[in-house]
């Protein structure tokens, strides 16, 4: 426990245990934190973690400071910060095997994506209680095989929102799932390159941008899978590049049509 105060030059990191960080400290943008394994806790009043690098393969992020990453986020871990974690406009977020944002112990945590984030995995990133997955930035997933973007693993509330760029580029031949409530708005924008992007779990699109923000591109799909999704009357689904693609609503969904749209199939 570091409850006195704490002036390092050098980088941080925390590899195993317990490191509870609740006196007078500053991570700056010329520093590092790299968390490997344990758990590092950030609390108290005044104190700021704006670290360059943050380094999350294993082990948890925790505790109440508000954490801001200028430049390269790796995350593969847990955090549970219910301060959350931002990732700048000229940031790179890597997420890699199944990370997760809050846990079963600790809810209302977010992940913001203000820059370059990349998902390529057959994960899952994982939800819990209230959690929040925003992309004001450009987002690009790219599975290697059927998965879930992201997964409400328990708890309510747990929402993906996209005011940014989504790419999603699933096999050809297997599912890509929102397995959250989705939310796109403002200029948010839904490329489906490849594959089929499956709708689970509800959501509503409010798009203000003007053009197209659900572009299906040849030979892929958009679905409705399960719960109500709302397309508001801004937005427009439709072929990319002259299509062939597909809007469908399958199983359990619902989809309420309130905009436009010129895809080449719907079923």
């Amino acid at each position: 426990n570091f409850n006195g105060t704490l002036s390092l030059s050098g980088n941080y990191t925390v590899s195993g245990g317990v490191a509870n960080f609740g006196g007078t400290y500053a991570i700056t943008s010329a520093q590092t934190l790299t968390i490997s394994g344990g758990t590092a806790n950030f609390t108290g009043t005044g104190n700021s973690v704006t670290p360059n690098t943050l380094t999350l393969t294993s082990g948890t992020l925790g505790g109440t400071v508000p954490v801001s990453v200028s430049t390269l986020m790796t995350f593969g871990g847990i955090v549970t910060d219910t301060g959350g974690v931002t990732v700048g406009s000229s940031g790179t977020l890597t997420m890699t095997g199944e990370p997760s944002i809050g846990s079963p112990t600790s809810g209302g945590v977010s992940l913001i994506n203000n820059g370059t984030a990349t998902f390529i995995s057959g994960n899952t990133i994982l939800l819990y209680d209230g959690a929040s997955l925003v992309n004001n930035g450009t987002f690009t997933w790219t599975p290697s095989q059927n998965a879930n973007l992201a997964l409400s693993e328990s708890g309510t509330g747990n929402v993906f929102a996209n005011t940014g760029t989504l790419n999603v580029n699933v096999p050809s031949g297997d599912t890509g799932t929102i397995g959250a409530t989705f939310n796109n708005s403002s200029t948010g924008v839904v490329n489906v390159k490849t594959g089929t992007l499956s709708l689970n779990a509800g959501g509503a699109d409010s798009y203000s941008g003007g053009g197209t923000d659900w572009n299906v591109y040849p030979n892929a799909t958009l679905a409705v899978s399960a719960g109500t999704y709302t397309f508001g009357s801004g937005s427009t689904i439709a072929d990319f590049n002259g299509g062939p693609g597909t809007f469908s609503v399958t199983g359990g969904g619902t989809a309420y049509l309130n905009g436009a749209g010129t895809v080449d199939t719907i079923s």
